[in-house]
C-alpha cells in the first residue's frame, strides 16, 4: 500500500490537529472495480487482507451483488432509465463471480451500442439541436432493446437476489 493518506492544501501545519492530512479508509484506497483487477478471487482476497490489516477491525463486505440487484430493480421500476442501468451494470461485470458473469453480457452489449448517446448529466452540456437528433436515435434504440434489457434485469435479480 503506497498511499493511506492525502494532504489538503499546501501550507505547513501548525500542529497535528491542523495537519491537513486525511486518512483514507481501505475501502477508498482500494478501488476494487478497477479493470486491472480482472481476477475477482484475487481482488476479494486482497481486499479481505487489507481490511484485516488496516480496517480498524471492520470486516470486508462485498456488496457487488446487492448493488447490481438494486440497479436492476430501479430499471424494472422505471426509476432508472434502462440505458443508464445497462451502462452501470456493464461496468460491474468483473465484480461478479465468474459463474454469473454471463448475466451481465446483455448490459455490456447495450452499453457498447449506446456509447454515443447523451445519457444522464452530460445532456445539459449538449447543444439543443444536436440533442434533439440524438433523442430520436435514443428513442429508436429504446424501442429495439428495452424489452430484452428489462428481461435481462429480471434474470439478474432472480440470479443474484438473496
Amino acid at each position: 500500500m503506497s498511499v493511506l493518506a492525502y494532504r489538503d492544501g499546501i501550507n505547513a501545519p501548525r500542529d497535528a490537529s491542523d495537519s491537513g492530512v486525511s486518512l483514507l479508509t481501505p475501502e477508498v484506497a482500494l478501488d476494487v472495480a478497477s479493470p486491472a483487477w480482472r481476477d475477482r478471487r484475487a481482488r476479494v482476497q486482497f481486499a479481505k487482507e487489507l481490511m484485516e490489516n488496516y480496517g480498524d477491525n471492520r470486516p470486508w463486505e462485498d456488496d457487488a451483488n446487492e448493488r447490481a440487484v438494486e440497479i436492476a430493480q430501479k430499471a424494472l421500476s422505471g426509476e432508472l432509465d434502462f440505458i443508464e442501468a445497462s451502462i452501470a451494470l456493464s461496468s460491474m461485470r468483473y465484480e461478479a463471480m465468474p459463474e454469473v458473469q454471463e448475466f451481465f453480457d446483455p448490459f455490456s452489449e447495450i452499453a457498447r451500442n449506446a456509447v454515443d448517446f447523451p445519457i444522464g448529466a452530460v445532456r445539459s452540456a449538449w447543444e439543443p439541436k444536436a440533442l434533439a437528433k440524438k433523442d430520436v436515435e435514443i428513442k429508436d434504440f429504446s424501442n429495439l432493446f428495452r424489452k430484452q434489457t428489462l428481461k435481462a434485469c429480471q434474470a439478474l435479480v432472480k440470479c443474484l437476489a438473496v
